[in-house]
């Protein structure tokens, strides 16, 4: 007889694609996290810990790896309802998330 061996779930790879103040470069960074909300989190700890250092950062998108289709995978809405970021730090204008200081508003069209 065989045991089916009973492991622990994996986290997801998710990466975060950004745009530091009114830079015209975008930014990345990667977590491993289990949902697309925590990854955001983890983005705005670094925020405002100073790990990325500008007054406003500009949310591109939210991707998840997929490793069965080799292919990023959107996953922006799911981290918009799953965060525990709340305005005045993050605002949804359009397609474009802005996520800033307390004292600072979103800038951008």
């Amino acid at each position: 007889m065989s045991r089916k061996i009973e492991r622990e779930p994996r986290p997801d790879i998710y990466r975060l694609i950004y745009r530091p103040g009114k830079w015209t470069t975008k930014g990345e960074r990667f977590f491993n996290t289990f949902t697309a909300g925590e990854a955001l989190d983890d983005l705005y700890h670094a925020f405002k810990t100073g790990k990325v250092n500008a007054p406003c950062l500009t949310l591109v998108t939210i991707d998840v790896w997929n490793p069965y289709s080799n292919k990023w995978e959107c996953r922006q809405i799911e981290a918009i309802q799953e965060t525990t970021i709340k305005p005045p730090q993050m605002t949804i204008k359009g397609r474009s998330i802005y996520i800033c200081n307390e004292e600072e508003g979103p800038t951008g069209n």
